[in-house]
């Protein structure tokens, strides 16, 4: 059986399509995966639905868990690997579509669009203090993490004539190459970047690598840019080096804690989010990077193909390995 937890409504169409006359049970978003049927021998899930050693424990039967996203953090990939489950993501559908929304932050920052959007339309006023922004060209750009999304927004920094530095723990050197990228420690892109964006995965080596250590080693007036993980940034050091001006302002798609967003609850976590959110130097969406037409649409047929591929007795694309 094939059970498929949407995102949105129109997947339907396309899964009911692929597997047309085949055991499949589409269940709608907001569905835990406790709530799966036994019988599931394929689960494929968004971002949204946690999968965890409890969940896998009472499906006996599942073989693939097929994500629809590049990020795996919400799935528990040793255990299922110990079940002789197969995890399998989409880490090619959005590489450009997340790194030009980078770009975008980093732009939007860099000139304070969205603060200067808000006077006019808000306060209906062509006032322009404090909101003088900064040059792109000849600035120095550290990107924290170079698999697909963060090579291709190496290449769109290219463009603006940026030093390009970065901080992986796999250099590729090809890249660095085609680009003119420097691989140096992170301390070091800290230290000299101008604006620092971050494309890698929430690993425990990677939880809070930029903390309350990180901002005594800044480059003051660095623009932070976020669109991987939101506990990659730790929320309380970033708000820090905002009100200390050290940071100049944030770019985020992402920020820690984010699965408690519309949750009602009144935690000491979500008021350091409403405090950093409601910062003035702060510009921030809920995670919609990855939300184009095309990336979509890539999802979804990746995601398919997957699925055809373990049917057939095939070697999946796009494993996922414990780490």
């Amino acid at each position: 059986m094939i059970s498929i937890i949407l995102n949105e409504s129109w997947e339907a169409a396309l899964f009911e399509a692929a597997f047309a006359g085949e055991a499949l049970t589409l269940y709608p978003a907001g569905t835990p995966a406790s709530a799966v049927d036994p019988a599931t021998t394929v689960l494929s899930v968004f971002i949204h639905t946690p999968i965890r050693a409890a969940d896998m424990q009472r499906l006996p039967n599942l073989r693939l868990i097929a994500i629809r996203a590049t990020g795996y953090d919400h799935v528990d990939v040793a255990d299922a690997a110990a079940r002789g489950v197969t995890v399998c993501n989409v880490p090619a559908y959005g590489e450009r579509t997340v790194a030009e929304y980078a770009m975008a932050l980093v732009l939007a920052c860099s000139r304070l669009i969205i603060p200067s959007t808000l006077r006019l339309k808000q306060e209906w006023s062509k006032d322009l203090h404090d909101l003088r922004g900064v040059d792109l060209y000849g600035k120095t750009i550290g990107i924290v993490g170079t698999g697909l999304i963060g090579r291709n927004f190496g290449r769109m920094t290219t463009g603006f004539k940026m030093r390009i530095i970065a901080h992986d723990l796999a250099p590729n050197l090809e890249w660095a190459e085609e680009v003119g990228a420097q691989y140096v420690p992170l301390t070091d892109v800290y230290a000299q970047a101008d604006i620092i964006s971050f494309h890698a995965p929430l690993l425990p080596s990677t939880h809070h690598l930029f903390n309350m250590q990180s901002l005594p080693l800044l480059k003051s007036g660095v623009i932070i840019v976020n669109t991987s993980r939101g506990a990659l940034v730790e929320n309380a050091a970033l708000l820090a080096g905002l009100d200390q001006g050290l940071i100049r302002a944030a770019g985020l798609d992402v920020i820690e804690h984010e699965a408690m967003i519309g949750s009602g609850a009144d935690t000491p976590e979500i008021a350091l989010m409403h405090q950093l959110l409601d910062h003035p130097r702060v510009i921030a969406s809920a995670h919609n990077a990855f939300n184009s037409a095309e990336a979509l649409e890539r999802i979804i047929t990746t995601t398919i193909d997957t699925i055809r591929q373990v049917q057939a007795g095939m070697a999946p694309q796009y494993v996922v390995m414990a780490r």
